[in-house]
């Protein structure tokens, strides 16, 4: 199943980050998985899109914000670099969103994020409100001080 999907262009693809739950594991694996479709890209066509696998995993989640797994990414430019934002989701009591992360591509043209001995590092982070739904950030380059 896909769902929450974030595309970002440039002159020579598009790129598509999605949220994915595989349904054929028990209990259900959710991951953030990762293609690209080249320029000119026909975007309706399944051929056209080449997958560079997952982004990110559950235990990416678990070690970089002690939570289950990942949502809502978002891909966007800054500093003339691509980024992933995502959304950490706490689904020990209430499934809920909690806050935005954003990681940083080694190459937007591969599925490697930024790390440091296997760690994401961390580019920018907005945490809620304790006990309330919220994440799933966008982007703006004209906000004052930031992106989120």
């Amino acid at each position: 199943m896909f769902a929450e999907p974030g595309l970002y262009t440039t002159n020579s693809a598009a790129y598509l980050a999605i949220f994915c739950a595989d349904t054929a594991t028990i209990p259900i694996t959710k991951y953030l998985v990762y293609f690209s479709c080249s320029s000119p890209c026909n975007i309706t066509s399944a051929a056209s899109w080449e997958y560079f696998g997952r982004l990110l995993t559950p235990a990416d989640a678990q070690v970089a914000s002690s939570d289950n797994h990942y949502q809502a990414p978002a891909l966007v430019e800054r500093n003339g670099k691509a980024d992933l934002i995502v959304t950490p989701v706490e689904t020990i009591s209430s499934n809920r969103y909690i806050g935005c992360r954003v990681y940083e591509f080694n190459d937007v043209n591969s599925n490697q994020l930024r790390r440091n001995n296997d760690q994401l590092i961390e580019v920018m982070r907005i945490d809620g409100d304790d006990g309330t739904h919220n994440g799933a950030c966008a982007a703006f380059s004209g906000l004052d001080g930031g992106i989120l």
